[in-house]
């Protein structure tokens, strides 16, 4: 037996005998609660819910097949392979038509009939390694840096035109306004200069506020972006005479209130229309432009670098490393509310230079081999082609009241699918984290879906203030359903009952153990360290009577203290004490 009655926060007390009396609070019976998140209009990368029932995120997961769309969550096209490489140089250009995507790499022009079994075709060996190229009418104009003039290449032909623009024009960046070519020179990086006219004979230049870093068609305008601000391009040409009469009407105007000094060093590595918006990358995150406000926007996706963008089926696309994995590559789709994780590599330099096939495809390359990669946007419906697996993570269930600890119950997944396709065999693993997704845990085995409507409930029995749930979707065979919400039962602390204790202790000197031993401590010193506790409010570890028996140490706050003077006048004499009456209740 111990020689103490109670220790509480690592200090031994002896007990009036007969105050010890243990109980338990009494319960306020809410009753089981459900959070349930369904409607993922707002897609991934929200940490906690929003109205359209947002996920934390996901990875090879995409809004589900017409009609659920986003109301359902399925496995997004997966990655194929395409037969065959390209060069290895940097950077990978590209352009499509109503037959073929064009691709060039180093000194090479490959053609590609958009079979992926059909490797790319090497058709032109140029004059340089490429660094621009840009598709006007049916033919591309190709740009070398300072290594070599502009040159034309007409695939119908398969001939290679050197000098396109003229003796000596030269280009770093390439583009096309008003049936006309844009370009940058690398001697003169501060100077838009445009060739129009039915020959493109014709030329106006303009130097802007600082080196021109990109542009992009947006509406009846160029949109030029430098390290110094905006600019815009706006006006035309005339086709039915060369030089044109009226005169051509090109103006370029400074746009004020964008203007502005660069950010970070690969600002503007793209611009891309999407949705009639114009997004950019811009401080390390994609930016969308909002023309009321004149200002650049967050567009909910940040990258610590990024490799291009492309726009295919109705969503765009981009390639980033995420800001604390730089080895690590991704490709994101906005499909004009959320943003999904396509997919995501950990090879060397994979994900590089996406663009749109011009057949429902998005294509990328690995910088490092030459391979190139296809995900077939347009097809939903060949389970062969549908990524496996696929995971999705809600965001923080907490009820609302993230200070309140509660018993997870169970959770539960609901699936359908309604386009009439049959569903194959998949299987659903669900695990769940309380320390915000550092560490998972199973809850059960993988379950089976094979119908058209299910339902999955797992087992919880978890204490947390909240909990995030992971679901991993694989296939076996055939197509998938469709998850339709997500939901967790749950119990708040204050339905749970706790124990309570009440008891009483003298605060006097020379008092003794169960040992005969004295206690050091004066009266003022326990009655001091008693009411510190009630004071601080904090929860402190409390062994019981009965721990020399039943060794449990229990975490307790007070909850309430008295105290009582036999003679108040005598309380600063010598021998004097009183009672103090603690209520202690388990947190």
């Amino acid at each position: 037996m111990s020689d103490w009655d109670i220790r509480l926060d690592g200090v031994e007390y002896m007990l009036v005998p007969g105050s010890y009396r243990a109980t338990h609070a009494a319960s306020t019976h809410r009753g089981s609660q459900r959070l349930r998140l369904a409607g993922f209009t707002r897609g991934t990368g929200h940490a906690r819910p929003v109205a359209g029932g947002a996920l934390l995120s996901g990875l090879r997961a995409w809004p589900a097949p017409w009609p659920l769309g986003a109301d359902g969550i399925g496995p997004a096209p997966g990655a194929q392979a395409i037969a065959g490489t390209v060069a290895t140089s940097e950077p990978k250009l590209t352009a499509s038509d109503s037959d073929y995507l064009y691709m060039v790499a180093g000194t090479t022009a490959y053609r590609w009939d958009r079979t992926l079994s059909n490797a790319p075709v090497s058709r032109k060996t140029l004059p340089a390694a490429a660094t621009c190229m840009t598709r006007l009418r049916s033919t591309l104009y190709i740009g070398y840096g300072a290594a070599a003039d502009v040159s034309r290449y007409n695939d119908a032909t398969n001939t290679l035109t050197d000098s396109a623009l003229g003796e000596g024009v030269t280009a770093s960046l390439l583009g096309t306004f008003s049936r006309a070519i844009v370009l940058v020179a690398p001697s003169a990086p501060m100077t838009l200069h445009i060739f129009y006219g039915n020959s493109l004979t014709y030329k106006r230049s303009w130097t802007l506020d600082g080196n021109i870093l990109g542009f992009a068609q947006l509406g009846n305008r160029m949109i030029v972006a430098t390290d110094g601000g905006l600019f815009a391009l706006t006006g035309e040409w005339y086709q039915d005479s060369d030089p044109p009469e009226p005169p051509e009407t090109l103006r370029m105007t400074s746009w004020g209130t964008l203007s502005g000094h660069r950010q970070d060093e690969d600002d503007f590595a793209w611009m891309i229309v999407y949705q009639g918006r114009l997004f950019a990358w811009l401080g390390k995150r994609v930016v969308q432009l909002d023309e009321s406000r004149e200002t650049w926007q967050p567009a909910g996706l940040d990258g610590g670098a990024t490799y291009g963008s492309a726009v295919v089926n109705g969503w765009l696309l981009v390639s980033l490393s995420p800001p604390a994995s730089p080895t690590t590559f991704q490709l994101w789709g906005h499909d004009g509310t959320g943003w999904w994780l396509l997919d995501e590599a950990n090879a060397t330099n994979a994900f590089h230079s996406p663009a749109a096939d011009g057949d429902g495809k998005l294509v990328a390359f690995t910088a490092s081999s030459g391979d190139l990669t296809a995900w077939d946007l347009g097809d939903v419906t060949t389970a062969a082609t549908l990524a496996s697996p696929c995971t999705v993570t809600t965001s923080l269930l907490d009820g609302g009241e993230p200070e309140r600890s509660k018993r997870w119950q169970r959770a539960g997944i609901t699936f359908a699918r309604v386009d009439g396709q049959p569903v194959g065999n998949w299987s659903v693993a669900v695990e769940y984290s309380t320390d915000g997704g550092t560490t998972w845990n199973d809850a059960g085995s993988p379950t089976a879906i094979s119908d058209e409507l299910a339902s999955v409930t797992v087992p919880l029995a978890v204490e947390a203030p909240a909990i995030l749930l992971r679901l991993t979707l694989s296939r076996t065979s055939g197509l998938p359903p469709a998850i339709t919400s997500i939901w967790a039962d749950y119990v708040p602390d204050d339905d749970r009952s706790s124990r309570r204790w009440q008891f009483r202790v003298r605060a006097r000197s020379r008092s003794i153990n169960r040992a005969g031993a004295l206690d050091p401590r004066s009266g003022q010193q326990i009655r001091s360290d008693l009411w510190a506790l009630w004071e601080a409010g904090e929860t402190v570890p409390f062994r019981d009577i009965d721990y020399a028996a039943t060794p449990v140490e229990r975490t307790v706050r007070v909850a309430s203290i008295s105290e009582d003077w036999p003679k108040p006048a005598d309380a600063n004499a010598p021998g004097a004490f009183s009672t103090v009456e603690i209520t202690l209740v388990e947190v």
